[in-house]
């Protein structure tokens, strides 16, 4: 049998025990709030953070994007005055022939019978050129023209992007 002496410092034990449990309950919870908060501070500073260099991507992009458009405006101009040039220079050659100057050894059979020639001095001849090698000419020369109009846009946009 218990005595009185013996259920009062049961009951005390059991007082200082629950009073243990409850702080140490409310200690635990008092320190995962502050960790909670600062995790929580973080994380919003992170989203910040990330929010930020998204916004700064995002206007990197539309600035390339803008270069983009104004380089391919400028190589779409270039190529369209490149073909109405080759245009034109076909025009020339089928309405008034395409020549060049040729020099030829003085009394060589070097110029064709069929061409027209106009002689000066030292052997040097004017001779007009098949139509169809004028052509091809002219075709292939306006194909480099249009080739160095894209490496120079394509350069371009490479020095454009390396600022």
């Amino acid at each position: 049998m218990l005595n009185l002496q013996t259920i009062k410092w049961i009951l005390i034990g059991l007082v200082v025990a629950a009073a243990f449990g409850a702080g140490w309950s409310w200690n635990g919870a008092r320190l995962q709030a502050a960790w909670d908060a600062e995790k929580a501070e973080l994380n919003a500073k992170a989203v910040e953070s990330v929010q930020v260099a998204m916004n700064q991507a995002l206007e990197a992009e539309r600035d390339a994007a803008k270069q983009i458009a104004a380089t391919s405006a400028k190589y779409q101009k270039a190529l369209k005055e490149k073909q109405n040039e080759e245009a034109a220079a076909i025009e020339r050659s089928r309405n008034g022939g395409l020549y060049i100057n040729a020099k030829c050894p003085s009394g060589g059979n070097g110029v064709s019978e069929t061409s027209t020639s106009s002689s000066g001095r030292d052997g040097e001849t004017r001779v007009e050129l098949p139509r169809a090698d004028g052509e091809f000419l002219i075709r292939l020369a306006a194909e480099a023209d249009r080739v160095t109009e894209q490496l120079n846009s394509c350069q371009q946009l490479l020095e454009q992007q390396s600022k």
